[in-house]
């Protein structure tokens, strides 16, 4: 597969009641309830709202065999409504509600994780042994049945056995998923789809290129569903979403997507709507031009750019122009002369290509930059063209095939016209690209978004690609039947009290289903641990249990106060 091309992966094509994921399928948008799967009448009514915004899969969690029986009455509702649009049960911890959620729903989603309990001290040959009788059971039930099964590998909520040989890595994803896969794969079952979902984009991206490498090497095809778990609301949650879920449909990885916003599940679909919408621009954009290259594209890191320092190395990105390392944000909104002139006074030349050229000039001003380049000058990258990535991609590795290897400063020019289309179109093009390790410094103009606007975008790229840190990062889940509070009211109270500590990352959770595990990445947790109360979390141990909600906040606030991470916000 060439990276420097939209070429769509070939996947199985899977039926999911009336609906057909993968093959030539076009991309699926889904979302989920968070209402209780007990209140009926709440899920018929939301589904229907969420079809209405164009929602092809929706997804109900069932906690209990309770749960996934009321589906059952759940579906026949909205089929007496005229309600095609084909549901999903959400299972974690037991295997008992799975095997009754087949009864009543077109497909199933079960975590590797924890669908079944193998501790530490299991060995491998024993628990795969479990596993292909427990888990192969549900299988041929869901084939005599005709239904389809997602295998949803979570970060964190991998098994105590996986965790103890892999950790909570990339790595451990794919080995949690590859044992349930291998047994579909034995029984000859294809109707399945796989996700790896995890909150830090990093991690999520990892995971997917790596299943999908693993299963290409044993000619494997199953169609994958893309989703950033716990992204957050807002800016934050969309930019997040945007990179882990963009970067992988540039490169034609992926079949179905799911935006997960602590927010109304209609939110997360407009949005999902308008990045489909976006992707299939990309992949018919101006087909007549030649391809840029049908080589497989060798990527280039930042850190192997020449003149590196060497304690930068492990850093995802240098966003450095002087000698001492000073990190400098250049030409956010500046004309080119402004850029140059930051260039000089830091003693660097800067030259500039321009990406939006016929391709036999592209080639020639590559080349008479190799001739030139003195092992010090940076390169500017500018264009404005929906390609912007794949010929960044062929400019760095032609530059690379001749030995050349600058400092890169990507410039994007977004020429749409709402936000979320802005955001979208500028998070793809250089979010993806940061993420994969191309750009010392980043620029990008925007006629329809002002200035300060831009500059927050562009922070939340580099934030959520973990480059630069400017503001508290909030982990989030969108709430489901197992949310214990007022999930957006509290992400909402927890932002306006902590949202000027940019050096941590907290955690807001539903429930102690998978919020603990899910906000893995989180410093501080506030995790919901009953009817009106809260757990509070440093890191993944549980410090304080059952405080009432209302003075959850305080108490989380004194708990950073007391681990001396805590600053007063700044005066207005």
């Amino acid at each position: 597969m060439s990276l420097c091309r939209y070429q769509r992966r070939q996947s199985y094509s899977v039926p999911i009641g009336e609906a057909r994921l993968g093959g030539e399928s076009p991309l699926l948008l889904q979302s989920m309830a968070n209402v209780s799967t007990m209140e009926t009448d709440l899920c018929v009514a939301q589904a229907l709202r969420c079809a209405s915004e164009g929602c092809q899969l929706f997804r109900y969690t069932a906690q209990g065999v309770r749960e996934a029986t009321n589906l059952g009455v759940i579906a026949e509702q909205l089929r007496a409504e005229g309600c095609r649009m084909p549901l999903v049960a959400d299972i974690h911890f037991r295997s008992e509600p799975a095997f009754e959620a087949l009864k009543h729903v077109e497909k199933v989603r079960i975590n590797p994780g924890n669908f079944l309990h193998q501790k530490a001290s299991l060995d491998d040959e024993t628990a795969r042994a479990e596993i292909a009788e427990v888990f192969g059971r549900f299988v041929r039930e869901a084939q005599a049945r005709h239904r389809t099964i997602r295998i949803g590998v979570n970060h964190g909520s991998l098994s105590e056995r996986i965790l103890a040989q892999y950790g909570n890595t990339p790595e451990g994803m794919v080995a949690s998923c590859m044992e349930y896969l291998e047994v579909c794969d034995s029984l000859g079952m294809r109707d399945v789809v796989i996700s790896m979902k995890a909150s830090n984009v990093l991690v999520m991206t990892q995971a997917v290129r790596l299943l999908v490498e693993r299963m290409d090497a044993l000619d494997l095809h199953y169609p994958l569903h893309l989703g950033v778990t716990e992204a957050g609301a807002g800016e934050d949650g969309r930019v997040k979403s945007c990179i882990g879920i963009a970067s992988l449909l540039v490169d034609g990885l992926g079949d179905t997507l799911r935006v997960s916003l602590s927010e109304e599940p209609e939110a997360e679909l407009r949005f999902g709507k308008k990045l489909i919408a976006y992707i299939d621009q990309l992949a018919t954009f101006d087909q007549t031009r030649p391809i840029y290259g049908s080589h497989t594209y060798r990527s280039v890191t930042r850190n192997q750019a020449q003149g590196a320092k060497e304690e930068l190395a492990k850093y995802p990105a240098v966003l450095t122009l002087d000698s001492d390392g000073k990190a400098l944000d250049v030409g956010f909104d500046a004309r080119l002369e402004e850029t140059q002139l930051a260039f000089a006074e830091k003693r660097q030349t800067l030259q500039v290509i321009n990406l939006d050229t016929p391709m036999d000039r592209l080639v020639q001003h590559l080349e008479d930059f190799v001739a030139h380049w003195d092992g010090h000058a940076w390169l500017e990258l500018i264009g404005a063209e929906l390609d912007y990535i794949y010929k960044v991609r062929y400019a760095v590795d032609q530059l690379s095939r001749r030995g050349a290897r600058p400092h890169i400063l990507l410039h994007y020019a977004s020429y749409a016209r709402g936000y979320d289309d802005i955001l979208i179109d500028c998070a793809t093009q250089l979010g993806s690209l940061l993420l994969e390790g191309i750009g010392n410094a980043v620029a990008f103009s925007a006629v329809a978004m002002s200035p300060k606007a831009r500059l927050d975008l562009l922070n939340g790229i580099l934030q959520a690609v973990r480059i630069k840190m400017t503001h508290t990062e909030f982990i989030s889940c969108p709430g489901c039947g197992r949310t214990l509070f007022d999930l957006q009211q509290t992400v909402a109270q927890v932002k306006q009290r902590l949202a000027h500590l940019p050096n941590l990352k907290i955690g807001v959770m539903g429930c102690i289903v998978n919020g603990p595990g899910e906000m893995a990445d989180a410093d501080y947790g506030y995790v919901g641990g009953g009817v009106g109360k809260v757990d509070l979390y440093r890191g993944q141990e549980r410090l304080v249990h059952g405080i009432p909600s209302a003075e959850a906040v305080d108490h989380l606030i004194e708990l950073i106060k007391s681990d001396g991470k805590w600053c007063d916000p700044p005066q207005q």
